[in-house]
């Protein structure tokens, strides 16, 4: 289930907005100020927050840098009443692609609910890909191969966040890694089927063995799982997705 953020100093808000989205199944938390709101994200994982900008103490701006420090990847929406001639400096950072979105107060249910669907689950028909590796050269070069191209990426570095994550979207390709620091890649990949029966996962793996013994285990009659050697060359990469989500 998809975990929201509320940072906002008005309790009124964060109560009214906190309501609204877990009567839709969201689990939402909230933070009455930008420091409170940082030592939960550094302790949890979030995949949206929204983040009031004219708050006491550590203001908007300040707060998000801090986020985008210690969760580069997380989606932020700000949410302003501020006037267009106060709101430069985060138009900039919308247009650069650092923020995801800026809503102007008041924020009423349909146009909170429509926002948050969009987004958590990308832009409409957009496909997802999930690269599960705990190696961050590896995932980095996923993320070079593929950012140019018009796919939503999610990266996990272990099983508990990969599961997470199957579990708050629809995931279209995922790319799987054997060797994880806290799951063997066999078993992850026995709980993604029964998330997801139907998933497309790629399995990759630098021993051949391993390999191996799992494509002589495996029914080739699902028809959804895909096996590759590392190391996996871009084209390699590029031709898998374009097969699978053409």
């Amino acid at each position: 289930m998809p975990r929201i953020l509320i940072i906002d100093d008005d309790e009124t808000v964060c109560s009214g907005v906190k309501s609204t989205l877990e009567k839709e199944g969201y689990e939402v938390d909230t933070s009455l100020s930008g420091e409170s709101g940082i030592e939960k994200i550094k302790s949890a994982d979030y995949d949206l927050i929204y983040l009031d900008i004219h708050m006491p103490g550590m203001g908007g701006l300040d707060t998000f840098r801090e986020i985008k420090k210690v969760k580069k990847d997380t989606k932020v929406c700000i949410v302003t009443a501020m006037s267009d001639d106060k709101m430069a400096e985060y138009l900039l950072l919308i247009k650069e692609g650092a923020v995801d979105k800026i809503m102007r107060k008041p924020v009423f249910k349909d146009l909170l609910l429509k926002t948050t669907k969009q987004l958590l689950e990308g832009k409409e028909g957009r496909k997802r890909i999930l690269i599960i590796d705990d190696d961050e050269l590896i995932r980095g070069a996923f993320k070079s191969v593929l950012e140019t191209f018009d796919y939503e990426l999610d990266f996990a570095d272990n099983a508990e966040k990969a599961i997470a994550l199957f579990r708050s979207k629809k995931i279209h390709l995922t790319f799987l890694d054997l060797n994880l620091p806290d799951k063997d890649g066999k078993e992850l990949l026995k709980e993604l089927r029964v998330i997801d029966s139907e998933a497309k996962i790629c399995i990759i793996s630098g021993f051949l063995s391993r390999l191996g013994n799992l494509l002589e285990q495996h029914d080739q009659a699902v028809g959804n799982t895909i096996f590759y050697m590392k190391p996996i060359s871009r084209e390699e990469i590029i031709k898998i997705v374009k097969d699978n989500l053409s």
